[in-house]
């Protein structure tokens, strides 16, 4: 049941962006991917409470980092190679790091079971949302495909 109800939500919350046509905010990610982890992985209303502010503490890190480190190029020049990929290197190590706290926090108030459920419905989460970017820029390639027939018709 709480498995239908889901895959209902996710549905229908992927439709209402769609038909938006704008992406979403970061703080509406983060509540799909909670809704997604804490059902898939069965977590009770006192598991809920204890641990979405880990949650929410690991993704706004994850987030912070991306924003901090991710080269936006307004100018039209050549970007500096060395500097990119020391960028690179040091944002993977930061979250790395933020990985491990998270999982010290986590395992301070998970079993190792639920624990286990709960990275296994994170996996499963990622691949659920590569899955939908994957068949979202396939419809795009479509449309983009339809539309050129259409004017040279």
């Amino acid at each position: 049941m709480r498995t239908n109800f889901l895959f209902l939500f996710i549905f229908l919350y992927a439709n209402l962006f769609a038909e938006r046509n704008i992406p979403p905010t970061p703080e509406e990610l983060q509540q799909k991917k909670w809704e997604y982890i804490s059902t898939t992985a069965k977590l009770t209303e006192e598991e809920c409470k204890i641990v979405k502010p880990i949650y929410m503490q690991y993704e706004t890190g994850l987030w912070d980092l991306h924003k901090k480190n991710h080269p936006c190029r307004k100018e039209k020049k050549q970007p500096n190679y060395e500097e990119l990929n020391d960028m690179y290197i040091e944002r993977e190590v930061k979250q790395a790091e933020l990985l491990q706290n998270y999982h010290q926090e986590l395992k301070k108030v998970l079993s190792p079971e639920v624990l286990f459920r709960y990275y296994k419905a994170e996996r499963s989460h990622k691949r659920e949302l590569i899955f939908e970017m994957q068949h979202m820029q396939q419809q795009r390639q479509r449309q983009e495909k339809e539309s050129t027939t259409r004017s040279f018709q």
